[in-house]
Parts: C-alpha cells; structure tokens; sequence
C-alpha cells in the first residue's frame, strides 16, 4: 500500500475515508490500518468519516442477503466537497463500495476512486 500511495501521482490532496473504521473484538481495524499506510503529502485519512449503522455480517451472504441488509452508512461532513478516495479490505459483490460511494455524493463528497485490499 505505501509503495503504491508512493508511485501514485496526483495533482490535488485527496481524502481517504475507510469503511467503517471501528476497531474490532481483535484490537485493531483492517481499513485504518491500510489508510495509515496510504498517508502522505497528497492523501490524508479522515477516520471515523463513514461508520456503518447496521453492523450486519456479509461473509458468506447472498448478493440478494446483501442488498436488503443494507450499512445505513453515517457520513461525517468533514468530506463535503472534499475528493475522496473509498478503502475497504475487501470487496465480493461491490454492494458495500456503491452505498458508500451513494453515501459521500449524498453530503457532497467527490468520489474519486476505490482501494481495496482483496477481492474474492
């Protein structure tokens, strides 16, 4: 991650923000731990910006499970009119990225682009 946040050029800062950042029964988060890699000059991470409300588990889920178990995503309003960079770990039907992305356009956030992790 920081190899790539190194080599990648561009010309404006842009705002990280990982999804539902919380820190877990482990002790620690997947995203912040990846947007803590991804910082530096051109790329900050605002933490804590898009928490999920349902804290519904996807792993092993339907597509169809997925879309009417929704996130309810909180946004914070620090990202309105900011360029934003979505990071999740991973990503399997791309449902969670597009609330996200839905969520950020909704206070007015510019979605730039998506990191993930992993795919499977």
């Amino acid at each position: 991650m920081k190899k790539f946040a190194n080599e990648l050029k561009v010309d404006s800062r842009l705002y990280i923000s990982p999804i539902d950042d919380r820190v877990g029964d482990w002790g620690y988060s997947h995203t912040a731990l990846l947007a803590s890699q991804l910082e530096k000059s051109n790329f900050k991470p605002i933490y804590n910006s898009l928490i999920a409300n349902n804290r519904v588990q996807y792993a092993g889920k339907s597509l169809k499970f997925r879309e009417a178990n929704r996130r309810e995503f909180r946004v914070s309003n620090r990202l309105s009119g900011k360029d934003v960079v979505i990071l999740d770990d991973i990503i399997t039907t791309g449902t969670t990225m597009l609330e996200a992305d839905n969520s950020l356009r909704s206070i007015g956030a510019i979605p730039k682009f998506a990191i993930t992790l992993a795919t499977t």
